[in-house]
């Protein structure tokens, strides 16, 4: 139980019975006063708790706020890092389909050329194949 509630429960407006009744009235207005103190100490530090409170909250906010952006900045890192390596690997496949299609015709020109030296060879010496 909190500090203010123990000291409110100790707290009691009933006094002893007093046989002289201005004595009585003041012990009365002295308990009132003293509770009054009492009630302004407790409102004085649950204002002082409030703020504290409020405090640890920004605090926490901010912290959060601020490690959600680091995750935001890390995944878009991430996807950044992982559509580059998804680009170069469909480069490095287009490359190497046009590697293969240059090979292929780089035979079959050295096909088609042979075929033509054969044929002026052949017309030249006057040889058939």
């Amino acid at each position: 139980m909190s500090e203010w509630r123990l000291n409110l429960l100790s707290f009691s407006v009933l006094s002893p019975p007093s046989d002289n009744p201005a004595n009585g009235a003041a012990a009365t207005i002295k308990r009132l006063l003293e509770a009054e103190n009492r009630a302004a100490d407790i409102l004085s530090a649950a204002k002082v708790r409030a703020q504290d409170s409020l405090s640890r909250a920004r605090q926490e906010a901010a912290h959060i706020v601020s490690q959600a952006r680091e995750e935001a900045t890390q995944a878009a890192q991430k996807r950044i890092k992982d559509a580059e390596s998804e680009y170069q690997a469909e480069i490095r496949h287009r490359v190497d389909q046009a590697t293969l299609k240059a090979q292929e015709f780089e035979q079959k020109a050295n096909a088609l050329l042979q075929e033509a030296v054969d044929a002026v060879v052949d017309w030249v010496t006057g040889q058939k194949r």
